[in-house]
């Protein structure tokens, strides 16, 4: 079976890359495709799955949806539907819907995450945004509509009895996470224990065993708990959203309960790679799915790396707590050592401390997990009177357990070393990694059994933990290499806003700008991901042009997560304009920098800066000459007080204009020459990058930062008229995704990352 697996696999992989779109999935015809594009308005049909209603917005999940073309039905999978307003509609129900239909977006930045690929992995190839209800029929399915009702009042009794907990409880019990604060999210993801927030096989294994031996226990016979606990699982499993955690352990657990009933053994290995074949079956995109890999990637751990490493260090020898400790460890170990790799691929972070919290975490979590389930029955069987408070009792232990994991989080995250970020590993780190890690354990295994499974000499068996151990470390540390150009300059894909980040060859790294004023939570999903992607968690400078939302509001974002300790990249000063006032952005970052105790350097035209590790990369601020005061001055302003900087690192020169108007670019021609790229002003308005101040510099390569969607216009044909005479190669972040520019021997190269994919 794990050879079908296997093989499967590398099938599926191959015909990925023989062009046949098995993983990504498939797409709508070219001229289907080209005709929704033109088309403002497209009506659709399917059947709705579930429909979830938050504060923010209503969105279905439509099965089986199709539309009309050139008078025949074309099926496009399933969609996701944004409505315009907050009607809730039964699962169950047939619609017609209409709205502008598009495909899911693709990520635009490095380390972001992958939004098609994971709703590849459900079937969902688009999304239909301010959508209105055409038709539905009156019929609809009463048992999904049942389970999901059910799942609300589950919701409603946490919040009304677990307080500040219940989002913790919602999260565990039933896969729900809209109520999450994002501190205690990344908290927990600090600390290494965010699969706890999830409903993985863990939980499904602890509910659905638990059951069982419980219904045994009444007596009611093998088939008679068998039949139970399904009649309870398969709906949990509807409830919980499918994850394909929740589909991996269902499909196991369906095994193992078929052996049971059959009276046959009931084998780990043979369960993980038949369920894996289901998945993939199901849905092939599930191969590059971080849940899939992560999901199965613990599986492994314990039930093939875990037993090999209990039996070269002698576990079973041990006995009492000592064997229950060293049981627990080798299990984290194998687990985290296992799915390195594919954390660092995803995140590119890894929580050292994830490994001593887990031998809490793992042995006390079915206490979290009973806590939280106990105390919704209870309110749900209304078996005890609300007079007597029985439900917040049972949940008492789930939530002291709770606050202590918070408080050993908050106490390691103070700790330095304890998150690891070595940035994303390329395909062949990962291969030398799990090479490496082979080659360990099987040579540990051979010298535990050489000579009739006892140890040659006492001197071997002392030795091989560490030979273990020296081998696992040279894999880690092949995994932390970073290759970098002399000079490396990538701006962001913000959407509407600014954002870049300058690395040396020497480590160095400064971040110039970094908002968006279309973006929410800018620093969560796009600057910190990024930057956990490149490997950085230092940053030795961060330069402000100026203090509008779409240049700093990642920033203060970053700033505030630093303060409450809930990331480990460390910021060395931030480098501001020398302005006569501040606006309400400008004293929130002062307040934040206070509060991280990260110095403030304030300048203008004639200042430099030398900044990094070697002080290589020179910063000659241009711009501002004297003190203005932006608040009470107009818009325009606040923008020619832009702190405008040139970059220089040994021969090349970038200039970084922020939101400079033509205006300010007359003043500052006297000390502008010709210079290697240019991070050009104001998003590309028509109102910057005149024609005398591009044929005074010339860049070799521009970016403009800008969205696809922006009320503005940006970027205005006429600048990017102006770029393309002076024989500019001209990048937009808004077509492009991130862009990239490489400074190497002289030479200086450039691409969009959404070229790359």
């Amino acid at each position: 079976m794990c050879l079908l697996c296997l093989f499967l696999t590398i099938l599926m992989i191959l015909l990925q890359a023989s062009g046949i779109p098995v993983i990504t999935g498939t797409s709508l015809p070219e001229e289907l495709e080209t005709w929704l594009t033109g088309e403002e308005q497209v009506t659709i049909s399917g059947e709705v799955e579930y429909c979830r209603k938050t504060e923010k917005s209503v969105s279905i999940y439509l099965n089986h949806a199709y539309l009309i073309y050139r008078s025949k039905p074309v099926s496009v999978k399933n969609v996701i539907v944004y409505l315009k307003n907050d009607t809730k509609v039964p699962s169950g129900t047939l619609i017609c819907v209409s709205g502008k239909l598009e495909k899911i977006p693709v990520p635009g930045n490095p380390g972001q995450f992958d939004y098609r690929q994971y709703q590849a992995s459900r079937h969902v190839y688009y999304q239909m945004r301010d959508a209105a209800i055409e038709k539905q029929s009156a019929s609809y399915s009463r048992i999904r509509t049942w389970i999901y009702q059910l799942k609300d009042r589950v919701i409603s009794y946490y919040e009304e009895n677990a307080g500040t907990d219940a989002g913790f409880f919602e999260a565990m019990v039933l896969g729900s996470k809209q109520n999450m604060e994002t501190e205690d999210t990344l908290r927990f993801q600090m600390a290494g224990i965010l699969h706890l927030l999830s409903i993985s096989g863990l939980h499904m294994s602890l509910i659905a065993l638990g059951l069982y031996n419980f219904l045994k226990k009444c007596r009611i016979g093998t088939w008679g708990a068998v039949i139970l606990t399904l009649l309870v699982l398969l709906p949990y499993g509807i409830m919980t959203g499918s994850s394909v955690s929740v589909l991996r352990s269902m499909s196991m657990v369906l095994l193992l309960l078929a052996s049971k009933v059959l009276g046959r053994i009931y084998d780990l290995q043979t369960a993980m790679a038949f369920s894996a074949i289901l998945i993939l079956m199901e849905a092939p995109a599930n191969l590059f799915n971080a849940g899939f890999l992560l999901s199965f990637g613990a599986v492994f751990g314990i039930s093939v790396i875990a037993p090999v490493l209990e039996e070269i260090m002698d576990v079973q020898k041990m006995s009492g707590f000592r064997k229950c400790i060293a049981k627990t460890f080798v299990s984290t170990a194998a687990i985290q050592g296992f799915m390195l790799p594919v954390q660092l691929y995803f995140y590119g972070e890894i929580s050292i401390s994830g490994i001593f919290l887990n031998l809490l975490v793992i042995p006390t979590a079915g206490c979290v997990l009973g806590s939280g389930v106990a105390g919704a029955l209870i309110g749900f069987l209304e078996i005890v009177p609300e007079t007597i408070p029985l439900k917040r009792i049972f949940m008492y232990p789930g939530r002291i357990l709770l606050h202590i994991y918070m408080w050993l989080g908050e106490l390691f995250a103070q700790i330095p070393f304890f998150n690891w970020i070595p940035g994303a590993p390329k395909l062949w780190q990962i291969v030398f990694y799990y090479v490496m890690a082979a080659l360990v354990i099987i040579g540990g295994v051979c010298l535990r059994r050489r000579g009739g499974g006892r140890w040659k000499s006492v001197a071997v068996k002392k030795i091989t933990p560490w030979i273990l151990f020296l081998g696992w470390i040279l894999g880690i540390a092949v995994l932390g290499i970073r290759l970098k150009p002399e000079l490396r300059i990538t701006c962001m894909d913000v959407g509407q806003g600014d954002g870049a980040v300058v690395q040396t060859a020497e480590g160095s790294c400064i971040l110039i700008d970094g908002g968006s004023s279309d973006q929410k939570e800018l620093g969560r999903y796009r600057l910190l991901p990024f930057l956990k992607n490149q490997g950085i968690h230092r940053i030795h400078g961060i330069v402000l042009s100026h203090f509008d939302s779409d240049h700093i509001s990642g920033i203060l974002e970053l700033l505030y997560y630093i303060s409450r300790h809930l990331t480990s990249i460390r910021v060395e000063r931030i480098i501001l304009p020398d302005l006569a006032g501040l606006p309400e952005t400008g004293q929130e970052l002062l307040e934040l920098a206070k509060q991280c105790s990260i110095p403030v350097v304030y300048v203008k035209q004639g200042d430099t800066l030398r900044i990094g590790r070697q002080q290589e990369l020179h910063l000659h601020v241009l711009s501002p000459e004297k003190k203005t005061d932006v608040i009470s001055g107009a818009a325009e302003t606040a923008n020619d007080a832009s702190l405008v900087c040139q970059l220089i690192y040994q021969n090349f020169t970038g200039l970084f204009m922020g939101d400079a108007s033509m205006e300010l670019e007359e003043t500052l021609m006297p000390l502008l020459s010709r210079v290697d790229f240019l991070k050009v002003g104001h998003h590309g308005s028509k109102y910057s990058s005149g024609e005398a101040f591009l044929e005074k510099i010339k860049p070799m390569a521009a970016v403009i930062s800008c969205s696809s969607v922006n009320r503005y216009g940006h970027p205005h044909q006429e600048t990017l008229d102006r770029l393309e005479q002076t024989g500019t190669s001209v990048y937009r972040t808004d077509r492009d995704g991130a862009v990239t520019l490489d400074y190497r021997d002289g030479a200086l190269s450039a691409s969009g990352y959404l070229h790359n994919r």
